[in-house]
């Protein structure tokens, strides 16, 4: 989850005089003013890719002379062998109408490589993946074996951590990047 801090500096001065008897009547005097000013820092993306390119001319899709000679993209589907699609099952929101292919590391470079391309980097950097199953037991939705029920309840607070990175540095977690390069 990426927070972002919103500043704002707001400096408001009013000044209001009630005169009783100014020319035949009540009246109240009123001065102010006030400036605002509000300080975001811009929103931080994951980068999708790198190109390069030959010359420096605008892309035009018939002209093979401004396609990149290199790039790398980055691909981020759901991982299906992931940890809390493994063990949640249908009930994992990863498994949804919106996923219409579901990949394995192995699958996705498996694709990667038929299409020409080659296969920098896979990684699977999640970092949610036991805190999402350890919610569905909480919630009384999942029914956990004892070691997962001592690793995500009984001791999360010791295990917890751990565990996930675990589950990201051996390929095991529901995110899932790979790197492609020409």
């Amino acid at each position: 989850m990426v927070r972002t801090r919103i500043r704002t500096y707001v400096l408001d001065e009013s000044y209001s005089y009630f005169v009783p008897s100014l020319w035949g009547g009540e009246h109240t005097l009123k001065l102010g003013g006030g400036i605002s000013f509000t300080q975001m820092p811009p929103r931080t993306t994951v980068d999708s890719g790198t190109f390069q390119f030959r010359s420096d001319l605008p892309y035009d899709p018939a002209n093979a002379a401004t396609y990149p000679f290199q790039f790398d993209v980055v691909v981020g589907p759901p991982n299906v062998d992931g940890f809390d699609v493994q063990t949640l099952g249908e009930a994992s929101a990863t498994v949804d109408a919106e996923h219409l292919n579901y990949f394995t590391p192995a699958s996705l470079s498996a694709l990667v490589e038929r299409s020409g391309l080659e296969v920098a980097e896979t990684s699977t950097p999640g970092r949610l993946d036991a805190e999402l199953v350890r919610k569905r037991a909480l919630a009384g939705n999942v029914e956990l074996e004892p070691f997962l029920r001592r690793v995500l309840i009984d001791e999360w607070d010791r295990l917890g951590e751990p565990f996930q990175d675990f589950l990201a540095a051996n390929g095991l977690s529901s995110s899932l990047w790979l790197v492609a390069r020409r």
